[in-house]
């Protein structure tokens, strides 16, 4: 088979554009990348915490580099130059790793979940820590998906883009419990009872998503149908009374 080959200038991109583009190449099927970068050093993303702009860092491009290539299951660095990487498939994949990987996905998902919501309760700083490096895994799974089915696609053709939707829904789940456990790193954790309730009900109803997807049957998914029905009502009721109670509050902050 022809081997797929791109190059990539990174020399004027930060470290979160480094790792995107480096990415993509990796989850549409490169099986080589030249990454070409012309400074031993690079500027890390601008980060925004509590509206206030962070100091931009540099990060070394070497390190830099390795760690892309830490979440690339099956790529090797296999050259280094002065000022340039060879990346390169070295594992030979087949599409028949696509499940084993896929159930991982759904599996660490789930305990990352319940982990989060242990580490709120318990007001547990450590456990909170562990979901970041859990978050991590479910990244480097989910692109390792996308790769085999963008090389291969799904041994039934009209499952690949529903599986490929299926595995970027995983990671947005990864994403948005992510964002809640950075908000809370290095705080202490106060959270409201009836927040900490709704979280539980959310792990709760992915559980019954986890075992309807590998144990499906009508009867269990027309209950779950409707029991979905009301858990969206639900949460655009929260919704609509979150948007109200911040909308007082506003409002009182401007009244003289």
């Amino acid at each position: 088979a022809e081997i797929k080959k791109i190059k990539l200038n990174d020399s004027k991109r930060n470290s979160e554009k480094v790792r995107r583009s480096n990415n993509s190449a990796y989850i549409v099927g490169y099986d080589e990348i030249l990454v070409i970068y012309d400074s031993p050093n690079i500027e890390v993303e601008t980060k925004w915490k509590y509206d206030k702009k962070v100091k931009a860092k540099l990060v070394n491009v070497t390190e830099l580099v390795q760690s892309i290539v830490g979440t690339m299951i099956g790529m090797e660095i296999v050259m280094q130059k002065k000022k340039s990487f060879t990346l390169k498939e070295l594992a030979t994949l087949k599409i028949g790793e696509f499940n084993p990987s896929f159930r991982r996905i759904m599996l660490v998902v789930k305990i990352a979940c319940d982990e989060l919501y242990e580490a709120i309760k318990n007001e547990d700083n450590a456990l909170l820590a562990n979901f970041i490096s859990r978050e991590m895994n479910i990244n480097m799974y989910c692109q390792f998906c996308w790769r085999l089915l963008s090389k291969y696609g799904f041994p039934e053709d009209d499952r690949t883009t529903i599986f490929y939707n299926v595995v970027s829904q995983l990671e947005n789940i990864g994403d948005r419990y992510w964002n809640i456990s950075k908000f809370l790193e290095g705080t202490e954790i106060n959270v409201r009872k009836s927040d900490l309730d709704f979280m539980k009900k959310i792990n709760q109803h992915y559980g019954k998503i986890h075992e309807l997807f590998f144990k499906f049957d009508f009867d269990s998914y027309s209950k779950y149908y409707a029991e979905n029905v009301r858990f969206m009502n639900e949460i655009d009721d929260i919704s609509r009374s979150e948007e109200r109670r911040v909308g007082k509050e506003c409002s009182s902050r401007e009244s003289p």
